[in-house]
């Protein structure tokens, strides 16, 4: 599907997903100056058949959905930096004692077979 970036319009149903499509239907409307289009490089290899000028740009859609593909991945790698800059080594106080005495409650009653809200109730937390 062709679309008008600025106004949202659809301009054209292509009858399939081919860079040959693309490129007779490119020459056929000359005149983008940019092009904005999902990853396939089939497509940007299309574009730059038809028009070799024009710049080509990734829509929004595609752009968050990558970002937040690679995101998770990159702070994952990191874990050990993040760990260190974020939670410098200090000594524990009561109140992490305290949750640290509660996390093992909870647990202790989930390997035993009982579910989150019944943990809640036997130990009086939401």
């Amino acid at each position: 599907m062709l679309i008008d970036a600025e106004t949202g319009e659809r301009i054209e149903v292509l009858p399939d997903r081919t860079a040959r499509t693309l490129v007779a239907w490119l020459r056929e409307h000359p005149g983008a100056e940019y092009v904005c289009r999902d990853g396939s490089g089939s497509y940007g290899e299309a574009i730059r058949q038809a028009l070799p000028e024009a710049v080509q740009v990734s829509d929004r859609w595609h752009l968050w959905s990558n970002l937040c593909g690679k995101v998770p991945a990159e702070v994952r790698s990191h874990a050990a930096c993040w760990a260190t800059a974020v939670n410098p080594v200090r000594p524990g106080g009561t109140r992490e004692q305290t949750t640290r005495e509660r996390w093992q409650q909870v647990h202790n009653l989930l390997d035993q077979g009982v579910g989150l809200l019944e943990c809640a109730r036997r130990l009086d937390v939401a």
